[in-house]
């Protein structure tokens, strides 16, 4: 049993504790009671996710919050992104070759790799075999298993956006999420405001979260949040 308090999924409970991770390292810096207590709080309620994505969530942001926080150097946090998407990748990558060597025991459950690993496969193929201007702009298929042809959902960030707006698609919502990441962490830096740390360390996650699923609207959620919080430089 997995457990996703008031969310509608364990994932999204999970995505939920590493914000609330990456705040309670945030608040070492000024109030280290508190940050401890929220941090071991927040750290048990993912371990009940029983979700490995969220584990790997938890675990990036709350080093990319104490990179954040405790950093001296301007320009510090700009690789962690790219470092956390290459994790991912090397899960991924670990996983597959527990499974070629016949040893999938420390994989737990590895229904799930292979749901993916045929998910991907076919996307990709369908990809491949589209037209130009399909391949450009999307050919319109969904997550949402309603309104799609399908047989299969896809779990996989780049992909889905792919087959969804096309390529094009893909390098603005590219763009739009480095912009948004840049500004969390101007903010950040700028003002050491413990939210927006921790919202600077969720977004740095999005690439790697985007290799197992995709949860654009609890990151979204989370920058509106930010924005409202906002406040005006001294």
């Amino acid at each position: 049993t997995r457990a996703f308090s008031l969310f509608s999924s364990p994932l999204e409970y999970g995505i939920f504790c590493s914000f609330c991770g990456a705040l309670g390292v945030a608040l070492l810096k000024h109030h280290r009671a508190s940050g401890l207590l929220l941090l071991a709080a927040s750290g048990f309620a993912c371990y009940t996710t029983l979700t490995r994505l969220c584990y790997l969530l938890f675990a990036c942001a709350c080093v990319y919050a104490l990179i954040l926080t405790f950093g001296k150097k301007p320009r510090r946090g700009l690789w962690q992104p790219a470092l956390f998407f290459v994790l991912g990748i090397a899960t991924i990558l670990a996983g597959l070759n527990s499974l070629a060597q016949g040893n999938p025991s420390g994989l737990q459950d590895v229904s799930s790799l292979l749901d993916r690993i045929e998910e991907w496969t076919y996307g990709y193929q369908l990809l491949g075999q589209a037209s130009l201007s399909h391949q450009l702009f999307g050919m319109g298929i969904t997550q949402n298993a309603k309104f799609t042809d399908m047989p299969m959902l896809i779990d996989n960030a780049p992909l889905a956006l792919s087959l969804h707006i096309g390529l094009i698609g893909l390098i603005l919502f590219t763009i739009y999420f480095v912009s948004v990441w840049l500004y969390l962490r101007r903010e950040a830096i700028a003002k050491q405001q413990p939210f927006i740390i921790a919202a600077a360390s969720l977004w740095s996650t999005l690439l790697c979260a985007g290799t197992f699923n995709i949860i654009f609207s609890s990151f979204g959620a989370v920058f509106v949040l930010a924005v409202l919080c906002r406040t005006e430089r001294k």
